[in-house]
């Protein structure tokens, strides 16, 4: 097998509250080839993700309540925290980087999706925003246009090509008519598949453009490329939103990408329909995101080189042209859950890192 460039990346938060030492991990583990993505912090006290992307929505104000962020009439306390706890970040890569002299030339940046954000804003009666056809449509709009504007400013600020990893954890609760209503006796109903289809497709031909998404995007939804019916029905929803890379871009195309789990990859025959999906995708143009389960990236003894080596193997064996390995990224979990601390964070993001770059040699 000859040598194919596999880079490394990170979809998930960080622990800790610190934005300085987030950013000295980041950009200490994954410099250029690989993709580092703006640190993104669930310390107690900080901003969640759902807070974190509501409060880039545009003329959408949001208030957090007990039980979740809230669409409101006027912007409110919680939401200006939230907004400045994203500028402390981003100012503090921007002046690590500096300070350390490291180049950006692409960088990644990680929101929560429209379709779960739909399904966890709350609309100012107290019932979710996922309910309301009319809320939906404005809430895909501001998303639209207030990830876009965030874009541009990151990439004004840091000069890097950038890449949008659109985070769908409630997609397939979404799409198959399990998302709880305030009560908590019934669910809201499922969104039709092909209303979810055109907001991703949306978001993709609206954001992959010079300044904004110019890198690419990778559509990260929760259950994509599992066994079973409804995970199949997302996976291939999720696929059939992705327009041909060549019609969007006059210049190199886009990155267009899929986040799917680590799995199957030690063992032949499991996992079938995750394999299936990520031949369909590399033969056809587009990147499979492969992320690292937490045990593996933490986890003291695991060897990367034995997980680069599989990940070759199970290659070669499906048949699969050793070139297409290129489309493969290889991305670190959500290091902010569970009892990990702020110490072992370099050592997952290395992990990751070398089964990447060992993945990258011949076998």
């Amino acid at each position: 097998m000859s040598t194919h460039l596999i880079t490394a990346t990170a979809h998930g938060g960080l622990p800790g509250a610190d934005p300085r030492a987030a950013a000295v991990w980041m950009l200490s583990e994954l410099r250029d080839p690989h993709l580092p993505v703006l640190p993104e912090l669930h310390a107690e006290g900080r901003s969640d993700t759902t807070g974190r992307s509501a409060v880039m929505l545009t003329e959408l104000p949001v208030d957090r309540q007990p039980y979740g962020w809230r669409l409101v009439s006027a912007e409110s306390v919680p939401a200006r925290r939230a907004a400045s706890w994203f500028g402390q970040g981003l100012d503090a890569f921007v002046d690590v980087a500096g300070e350390q002299g490291i180049s950006v030339p692409r960088l990644g940046l990680r929101v929560l999706g429209p379709v779960s954000l739909m399904a966890r804003l709350w609309l100012p009666g107290g019932e979710r925003a996922l309910r309301d056809h009319g809320a939906r449509a404005d809430i895909m709009a501001s998303w639209t246009d207030g990830v876009a504007a965030q874009l541009d400013r990151i990439h004004r600020l840091t000069g890097a090509k950038m890449h949008l990893v659109v985070a769908e954890p409630e997609a397939l609760g979404a799409l198959t008519g399990r998302i709880p209503t305030a009560s908590g006796y019934r669910t809201v109903r499922s969104l039709d598949r092909s209303e979810v289809r055109t907001h991703w497709r949306a978001a993709v031909t609206a954001l992959c453009r010079p300044r904004l998404a110019e890198d690419g995007l990778t559509l990260d939804a929760a259950g994509a490329g599992e066994d079973g019916q409804a995970s199949q029905m997302l996976t291939r929803t999720l696929i059939e939103a992705l327009p041909t890379p060549e019609t969007l871009a006059d210049q190199t195309p886009p990155r267009l990408s899929l986040g799917l789990p680590w799995a199957g990859i030690e063992q032949d025959g499991t996992h079938p329909a995750l394999w299936d999906t990520i031949a369909e995708l590399v033969e056809s143009g587009y990147g499979a995101d492969l992320m690292v389960p937490s045990e593996l990236a933490q986890r003291p003894g695991v060897d990367p080189a034995r997980l680069a080596q599989a990940l070759q193997q199970r290659w070669d064996r499906l048949g699969l042209d050793p070139a297409l390995l290129e489309a493969v990224r290889v991305s670190a979990p959500d290091l902010s859950q569970g009892a990990i601390g702020t110490a072992a964070v370099p050592r997952a993001l290395d992990r990751v890192r070398q089964v990447a770059e060992r993945a990258s040699q011949p076998l």
